[in-house]
């Protein structure tokens, strides 16, 4: 059973895009209460695009509710802004626990994969999705 829900592709990639840069920021500035701020964002993200801030300030504002909507998986919306999330979480604990330069490493691999995401259209998460739901179908037959 797939669930889909309407999506605004130019505000997800608002999102992405503004989601990207604030973790490239947090990188160049070291600034560990900023990433945690925004990992705590994706990961609301995840649960509800309603509780994403920066795809409903697009959608909702800059948009004003008359950007064009899509339908997409619903699954693949909450695995990519999983993953993101826990890439940063995975960051930080990383740099908590002394190992700084792997830690800020798997940051920026973060704000560079959402780079891709937001500008290239091409999101390495939502792949991945698509791949393992492709591998569990057909285990199922």
């Amino acid at each position: 059973m797939d669930s889909k829900c309407s999506i605004s592709n130019s505000s997800l990639k608002f999102a992405r895009n503004v989601s990207g840069f604030l973790i490239m920021v947090a990188y160049l500035l070291k600034n560990v209460p900023m990433t945690i701020t925004i990992a705590v964002i994706m990961l609301l993200g995840a649960v509800s695009i309603k509780m994403n801030i920066f795809y409903q300030f697009h959608f909702k504002f800059l948009g004003k509710n008359k950007l064009p909507v899509s339908e997409r998986d619903k699954g693949e919306i909450i695995f990519s802004w999983t993953m993101g999330g826990l890439f940063l979480v995975i960051g930080l604990v990383l740099v908590y626990y002394d190992l700084a330069l792997a830690g800020w490493i798997f940051i920026l691999m973060t704000s560079l994969l959402m780079f891709c995401a937001g500008f290239l259209n091409f999101c390495v998460a939502s792949m991945m999705y698509a791949v393992f739901k492709k591998m569990i179908q057909s285990k199922k037959k």
